[in-house]
């Protein structure tokens, strides 16, 4: 069999087609790695990223490309979140701020889904943006639909704007919020996912998405598996709803424990999994979920 490049062995192996050998992710690298590994000076490395890790990437024989996130030089480079807010812990204010964001989702949203020129300026958005990451790649390492902004939406858990006691309290308090704030991510994640599905055509791109949010921690969910069926899951499924007719390769991100949300998953139309963590009790107990 001939050498095949990284991007045509990973576009191959997602198809379930014959390859020279298994395709390698590619992912962020350590800093100091990548300076070491590639030779650059590390004042380079800090002014381009992007260019030393896709260098370190095809050192390695790696093929796919697919989260363009990067170290940050030094912890107060880290970004600060709402979530250490302590007003969060009082659960009347998380739902009332929930509020306020659903409205102004809402209101995106129906200024979106009337307007043709935005649709078509998402569209080349993502257009632009793909072509240059695969340009920069080079044919040796495949840029997916990556986990970014171009790339598909997804809903979110709000723990990094609330905090995890502010998520978890909203939840248990006031679920009809939980639900109709989801239900406003989804309306806006598919007319996203729908103008990607529109680029992926017109740019002739590999269907291949890279996708997820955390749900899990290493000994399983953070909220049941019955509150996900019920308030997030229907949701999710609404949002992917164009990316699984259309025919992509849908790859989620997971940490820890999330044996309880595999099957969910895959009947919404998820094909694959990227983070096993046999250490979390990934694929080690039976039986049915737990509520």
């Amino acid at each position: 069999m001939y050498h095949m490049t990284g991007r045509e062995r990973s576009i191959k192996a997602m198809n379930f087609e014959a390859t020279d050998r298994l395709p390698i992710m590619a992912n962020t690298l350590p800093a100091d790695f990548v300076i070491a590994l590639t030779g650059i000076p590390a004042e380079q490395y800090w002014a381009d990223q992007l260019t030393a890790h896709i260098q370190s990437m095809k050192m390695l024989g790696m093929d796919f490309y697919i989260q363009n996130w990067f170290p940050a030089r030094e912890q107060t480079d880290k970004p600060w979140s709402r979530g250490e807010l302590e007003r969060w812990s009082i659960v009347e204010n998380v739902a009332e701020d929930m509020e306020h964001e659903i409205a102004r989702l809402d209101r995106t949203w129906q200024t979106l889904r009337a307007d043709a020129q935005r649709r078509e300026a998402r569209i080349q958005e993502i257009c632009t943006f793909q072509t240059d990451m695969q340009r920069r790649c080079g044919e040796d390492l495949l840029w997916t639909f990556a986990m970014d902004y171009n790339g598909a939406h997804v809903l979110e858990f709000p723990y990094e704007t609330y905090g995890y006691e502010g998520f978890f309290l909203v939840c248990a308090a006031y679920p009809d919020v939980m639900d109709r704030y989801w239900a406003a991510q989804a309306r806006l994640a598919r007319w996203h996912n729908e103008c990607m599905v529109e680029a992926a055509h017109r740019l002739d791109y590999p269907k291949i998405a890279y996708l997820g949010t955390d749900m899990t921690d290493q000994r399983g969910n953070m909220v049941s598996p019955r509150f996900m069926d019920q308030h997030y899951f229907p949701h999710l499924d609404y949002a992917l709803q164009p990316l699984v007719n259309d025919g992509f390769k849908l790859v989620w991100h997971c940490d820890g424990n999330v044996n309880d949300l595999l099957g969910p998953l895959i009947s919404i139309g998820i094909n694959g999994f990227q983070g096993f963590q046999e250490k979390a009790g990934r694929g080690s107990r039976k039986g049915p979920r737990r509520a």
